[in-house]
């Protein structure tokens, strides 16, 4: 057999075949030869065409993202328009972000039909509902927002913020145990702070204030250093009459944050009840510094300054005060409180009467407003007045005692003798101020002697 031997590609050497002489292997003799084309230059495999560019709805949105973050919302909505008219309205995160634009700047209606939006273009996508749902709660929309939540969990999100936002916009709706449960879901997922808040205010409103105490401690425990849980549950010790915890828990809150308003507040009431009154306004001090427009912090300065009798200061600090909360009952019973001890029974009047309206179920504004009445000569509508205190606060023993009084100026011995008598009865199970006891002895020796005038 013949075997061809193999020679570069070139120009041909002198005795060798040309290349236009060179015949196939293996073909047959007498066939036609076949010329070969040989190409000038290497040989490279051809290359297909190029598959046609798809429609990439998504390639700006890392641009859209950036300019978000920066806040540069000027040029991110810029970029949105240009990538929506671009994707004939088909790109789902320009919307998104255009909704939070609109939802920064305030537009709630706009940032929840961009939101929608969005939905439509993948219904699927759970963190567009979550928005969807949290634009519904920002305007209040708590029973729609609920539902958009429950759908939420049905396309397989169950995590804290769906949880907690439901909870939440439960507790709006007034289904505090739905609320309750929904925060206790919240936890086991995630043990976040404000749940704990949360979940602790719906007992605290319900009057439970022991389970409120545990999920605070429980907070705490969970997060030490926080300091408004850590407030938080000392202002519940405080509820609970636990004055000494309280005090701790104030303290430790006030290591982590030496300037916070609430726990300086409440520590400096906790002095002012032990009748430490300059120790306390050194503590209000700070308070009235960094919150000026306190109402809180300026009718406790008052009534430091009431205890210290200083009643110019106490008036002027108790004025502003009621000029900075004037719906604040608390603030309209100590005014009247404070005119009652000036003598001023018609201004005394005035601010009881607020008190009365803005809180009917505190027996002492009705009792210090019998005596305002009284002292202004209006016996029948006095009398009123401390029957309705009794019917509030009838284990009060003072309370008893200033009625005993009254009838006795007004010539009722009879009655008198036997208020007297309950007042000692009870003053036997609580503690009384000296000043009032020796009153009490007055008070006797006038009874017993049946004096009617003082």
């Amino acid at each position: 057999a013949h075997t061809p031997t193999t020679h570069a590609v070139g120009h041909p050497r002198g005795g060798e075949m040309s290349t236009s002489e060179l015949v196939v292997a293996g073909s047959t003799a007498g066939s036609d030869p076949q010329k070969l084309d040989v190409p000038q230059g290497p040989v490279r495999r051809q290359r297909k065409g190029r598959a046609p560019a798809l429609n990439n709805y998504d390639k700006k949105n890392w641009l859209i993202h950036q300019a978000y973050i920066h806040q540069d919302y000027e040029r991110c909505e810029k970029l949105i328009n240009q990538q929506i008219a671009a994707t004939h309205g088909s790109c789902e995160y320009a919307y998104y972000a255009l909704a939070l634009i609109n939802r920064q700047r305030g537009n709630m209606h706009r940032s929840l039909e961009l939101f929608q939006q969005a939905m439509r273009l993948n219904p699927g996508n759970v963190d567009t509902a979550k928005q969807v749902a949290r634009s519904l709660f920002l305007m209040a929309r708590h029973r729609a927002a609920i539902e958009v939540y429950e759908q939420t969990i049905k396309l397989g999100l169950r995590d804290w913020h769906v949880m907690h936002n439901q909870g939440i916009c439960y507790y709006h709706i007034g289904n505090l145990e739905r609320a309750k449960h929904c925060l206790v879901d919240a936890l086991l997922l995630n043990k976040h702070d404000m749940t704990y808040l949360q979940l602790g205010k719906i007992h605290a409103e319900e009057g439970n204030l022991q389970a409120a105490l545990e999920v605070f401690k429980e907070g705490v425990d969970n997060s030490p250093e926080n300091v408004e849980l850590i407030t938080t549950l000392g202002l519940t010790y405080l509820q609970l009459g636990e004055s000494r915890k309280a005090f701790e828990a104030f303290g430790t809150a006030l290591t982590y944050d030496a300037r916070d308003t609430e726990a300086i507040l409440a520590a400096g009431s906790i002095i002012q009840d032990c009748e430490d009154f300059d120790v306390a306004l050194v503590k209000y001090r700070v308070s009235a510094v960094r919150t000026p427009e306190s109402a809180e912090a300026w009718n406790n300065i008052g009534m430091c300054f009431f205890g210290k009798e200083k009643y110019l200061a106490a008036m002027s600090c108790l004025k502003k005060a009621f000029y900075l909360a004037p719906f604040e009952w608390m603030i309209a019973y100590n005014l009247g409180l404070l005119h009652l001890h000036k003598k001023q029974f018609a201004s005394a009047f005035h601010y009881l009467s607020a008190a009365v309206n803005l809180n009917p179920q505190f027996g002492q504004s009705y009792a210090l407003l019998a005596l305002a009445l009284a002292n202004l000569d209006d016996a029948p509508n006095a009398q009123a007045a401390f029957g309705k205190a009794l019917s509030i606060s009838g284990d009060d023993a003072v309370l008893r005692l200033n009625y005993a009084i009254f009838l006795l100026s007004q010539n009722q011995h009879q009655e008198a003798s036997k208020q007297f008598s309950l007042y000692e009865r009870l003053s036997t199970s609580t503690t009384v101020d000296g000043s009032v006891k020796s009153t009490a002895e007055r008070v006797a020796a006038r009874i017993h002697v049946g004096v009617t005038s003082p």
